[in-house]
């Protein structure tokens, strides 16, 4: 019962080059870290830049380059770990800021690497309950700002506003979490920083990727045509497409920016469909992370216009 109408996507213009992070790591650790994740740059926002100013930046220039009659927006979901305070909700910011309606639904959706896939079943519930026409789901995430060491090659900064609306069309989900073991990913409360144990997550995804993919087949036999996953690194990525036996030619996927946690599947999309509308494609999209959570959706996009990834 929803559509994709449109993904736009924003990283930061500044970024780290090869050559930079080769200097701050040493030749030897880099190579190791760099096979691992696959990483060609990261782009991230310069030192003093403030996020908030980069996502409203973007978010003004979806409107912009969208062309959407913002009064016509009935929900605002903003998905995201990187907000600067759990009140005022950032969501109310996009609302006061671009003067959408006051009578809208608009939260915050902390779901950082599920934040995507969370967004669309959100999205999903109020449209087809008919609470909402339509809802406008911002995934964002800049986490370079605060980094534990280890994950300086890693991370990226990011933005991607998707527009959803009302259509008969088979959606189908499966999601899941698992918080035994969530402080293996976590932004800690004293520093914010962002930490991770790496091998740990890798097992994670291992074991419920795989399982949350299982799920979703049962539910429908709908043929799938394009498969995209969130992208923590090349390794655990590529794992999980082989463990699945997924044809590689039908996966959409990047590693241009980074790991940008909750945008890192819309923005997979834009790299890979640039400036061109998507027709009759049924995609499954799976996210997996913080939580230690996981969701998968299969959708159609069809008259889906997908932005090149802006820079700016």
């Amino acid at each position: 019962m929803i559509e994709i109408n449109s993904i736009h996507s924003y990283v930061p213009k500044n970024f780290i080059s090869k050559n930079e992070l080769q200097k701050k790591l040493g030749k030897n650790k880099f190579k190791k870290i760099y096979n691992y994740t696959g990483f060609k740059k990261l782009h991230v926002l310069k030192k003093k830049q403030n996020r908030e100013t980069f996502f409203l930046n973007a978010i003004e220039n979806f409107f912009k380059i969208s062309k959407i009659k913002i009064k016509k927006i009935d929900a605002v979901i903003f998905s995201s770990h990187s907000r600067k305070n759990e009140m005022p909700i950032f969501a109310s910011k996009v609302q006061s800021n671009f003067n959408l309606r006051n009578n809208i639904i608009a939260y915050d959706l902390p779901g950082s690497c599920s934040g995507f896939t969370n967004g669309l079943i959100h999205s999903y519930a109020f449209i087809n309950s008919g609470i909402t026409q339509n809802v406008l789901l911002i995934c964002a995430d800049a986490h370079s700002i605060n980094l534990d060491k280890n994950l300086l090659p890693v991370v990226g900064d990011g933005l991607s506003c998707i527009l959803i609306k009302r259509k008969k069309s088979n959606t189908v989900f499966d999601y899941g979490v698992d918080g035994l073991n969530n402080e293996m990913l976590r932004i800690e409360s004293e520093t914010k920083k962002l930490k991770m144990d790496g091998m740990q997550v890798f097992e994670f995804a291992a074991k419920r990727v795989p399982e949350t993919y299982n799920n979703i087949l049962k539910k429908t036999k709908i043929k799938i045509d394009y498969y995209c996953f969130h992208q923590p690194n090349k390794t655990i990525h590529d794992h999980i497409i082989k463990k699945l036996n997924i044809d590689f030619n039908k996966v959409i996927r990047t590693f241009e920016y980074g790991n940008t946690s909750s945008p890192s599947i819309p923005i997979s999309i834009c790299e890979n469909f640039p400036n061109k509308k998507i027709f009759n494609k049924t995609f499954l999209f799976c996210g997996f992370g913080a939580g230690l959570s996981w969701s998968t959706v299969v959708s159609k996009l069809n008259n889906t216009f997908i932005s090149k990834v802006y820079k700016i």
